[in-house]
């Protein structure tokens, strides 16, 4: 997920450099024609403050998104894995981010798979 950003951020970070150094040649320079550089200074602010705020913007929904999925992934469960031929019922305790399909790994670093006869149940952790 860090990685997405990252070449996103530089992506953008590459196209701003790609534009700047497109508009320095633009025109060759004795054939530029004088402007007024406070008038186009201010023409060019409020696309800026646009920028920076899209970009501003975007970082933080990102930082508040990668926020939540870390708070959500530390919420502890109650796994129950029933055993489809016997009827057996073992509970344990597994945090959200490390239950993973058909296997998760326990509070107690425990690795469990289950097997294709086996079910796994999952509910919240009743506190007492």
């Amino acid at each position: 997920m860090l990685t997405k950003i990252l070449v996103t951020a530089l992506v953008i970070f590459a196209c701003y450099l790609f534009i700047r150094y497109k508009r320095g040649q633009a025109l060759p320079a004795p054939s530029r024609p004088k402007r007024d550089v406070s008038a186009d200074q201010s023409s060019q602010k409020p696309i800026r403050m646009l920028a920076l705020g899209l970009c501003l913007v975007s970082l933080l929904a990102s930082g508040a998104f990668l926020g939540f999925r870390w708070w959500d992934d530390q919420r502890l469960l109650q796994v129950r894995v029933i055993n489809a031929d016997s009827g057996e019922v073992v509970e344990y305790q597994a945090y959200k981010g490390d239950i993973e399909g058909r296997s998760f790994i326990t509070i107690y670093d425990q690795q469990v798979s289950l097997a294709a006869s086996e079910r796994m149940e999952i509910s919240p952790v009743l506190s007492d």
